[in-house]
């Protein structure tokens, strides 16, 4: 009799590899591979997969149930749940339906910022940035704000140069990552009160940018004179090279040195230039001289944009009004001079003098894109929580202006205003894995918090649970 409880091994059928053999031989592969840099971080980077998640791209587009696969910092694939091909060894993260938007950026934001001591144009923001202000930068991150420019604040006058800076992690707790050191120059003409006040800090602005003027007129001048010096070299080099004869023998040494003292002679008329001294105060104002980098001024009164104005038309400037609370009084001026608004709140305590909201019109926003003048805005100086508010903000100032899109004021056009639209501000492949998931949907919701941050494809925010009371279920 046979025993058909417990078949022979020679009777089992054989077995293709199991699942966990199957990556074994995957990752010895891979192992074997002679990668190196990007291309091995790009094959050893463990991708992450969110699914089940309502994707919003902007302009009112969306993905009701949506997949986002992150790879080495970046979107590598996105689309509907079911479309989107998970890649090997990928780590699912299933949102539970919850809304999933792009990174705010903050563009008028003292983050963490030191706002002591004295300002000039050789400082930038970047240096006064405290990476380790772990609750200043959490509050920022958990209003979904994930990059800020960083702008210094000190008294009236060239204040230095703003930072763009991502709020990414760091390997020892450490927070922020510089992604442009000079994102403007910024000057302040808003912190003198009286017109003498006004008129000294102008005074002084523009001595600046003059004395940087004449010092860029030295240096192209020293350029010229210096091609034509080495040009001159050449000329006479090639012209001795031209008088030489195939016959001639040590027999002419006595015709050279008649013509040696009349050749040194000539060798000493044709002086090197002298290179004019650096002026290091003055580098970041020849950048925006030359039309590199961007002129951030921040003006509330009339008067004081009429200054702004003035600086941007002497030096062609590429303007931007900070605050501009009285812009609606100079709209004409300031189309003409084609200078960009960023709207930020003011502050009394930080404007001494009349009271800058004297004159504010509500509807600046819609007054600014009835005609054609370009606008962004930021959540101000006020203090160094105020990116928590930048969606607040949005949304307030789009109130009465129905065709506005608030989260694209937040997101899309701050991205394309500093120039990195193709790697910020959208949800899109290849764009920087920038990401807030949310509690509700952040558009009709205003109460909506942020769940989980991810920047660089990384979580540096999650939403702490609160604490059950003694007792409770």
């Amino acid at each position: 009799m046979v025993d058909v409880s417990a078949p022979s091994r020679s009777r089992r059928h054989p077995r293709g590899p199991s699942p966990l053999s199957s990556r074994f031989l995957v990752l010895l592969i891979l192992c074997l591979i002679p990668a190196s840099g990007d291309l091995q971080g790009q094959i050893f980077e463990r991708a992450t997969v969110l699914e089940n998640t309502r994707i919003h791209l902007g302009g009112g587009r969306m993905i009701e149930n949506g997949t986002i696969v992150i790879r080495g910092g970046l979107i590598s694939a996105i689309g509907r749940t079911g479309e989107v091909d998970a890649p090997l060894l990928s780590r699912t993260i299933d949102l539970g339906g919850a809304d999933t938007t792009a990174g705010m950026i903050d563009l008028e934001s003292t983050l963490a910022l030191d706002q002591g001591g004295k300002r000039s144009s050789q400082m930038n923001a970047w240096d006064g940035f405290d990476r380790y202000a772990s609750d200043l930068i959490r509050e920022a991150l958990s209003s979904g704000v994930t990059a800020v420019v960083l702008v210094p604040v000190g008294g009236a006058g060239i204040t230095g140069s703003a930072s763009l800076v991502r709020l990414s992690g760091g390997r020892t707790g450490a927070l922020g990552e510089l992604i442009d050191i000079e994102v403007a120059i910024c000057i302040d003409l808003s912190r003198q009160s009286g017109p003498i006040g006004r008129l000294r800090s102008f005074e002084t602005v523009r001595k600046s940018f003059r004395s940087a003027s004449d010092h860029r007129d030295l240096l192209e001048d020293y350029q010229e004179e210096l091609e034509e010096y080495v040009g001159e070299l050449e000329k006479r080099d090639s012209g001795a090279d031209d008088g030489k004869e195939d016959g001639d023998t040590l027999d002419s040494k006595s015709v050279a040195d008649e013509s040696a003292d009349d050749d040194e002679e000539k060798t000493e008329e044709l002086k090197k230039p002298d290179r004019p001294r650096r002026r290091p105060e003055l580098q970041v104002l020849l950048r925006a001289l030359d039309n590199e980098i961007p002129v951030r001024v921040t003006a509330h009164r009339s008067e004081e944009i009429l200054n702004a104005l003035a600086l941007a038309e002497e030096f062609n400037l590429q303007l931007i009004l900070v605050g501009a609370t009285e812009a609606h009084l100079l709209i004409d001026e300031i189309k003409e001079q084609g200078a960009t608004v960023l709207i930020a709140p003011a502050v009394a305590d930080l404007v001494p003098g009349a009271d800058v909201h004297r004159r504010e019109h509500p509807g600046l926003a819609g007054l600014l894109s009835d005609h054609d003048i370009p606008w962004v805005m930021g959540s101000g100086a006020r203090d160094p929580r105020s990116s928590r508010l930048l969606w607040m903000e949005a949304r307030r100032l789009v109130s009465g202006s129905p065709g506005e899109d608030p989260f694209a004021l937040v997101t899309r056009i701050p991205a394309r205003h500093l120039g990195m639209g193709r790697r910020f501000g959208r949800l899109a492949r290849g764009l920087a894995a920038d990401l807030v998931i949310w509690s509700s949907d952040p558009e009709i919701d205003p109460t909506a918090r942020a769940k989980r941050v991810l920047v660089d494809g990384k979580t540096v925010y999650r939403l702490r649970a609160p604490a059950r009371r003694e007792g409770s279920l």
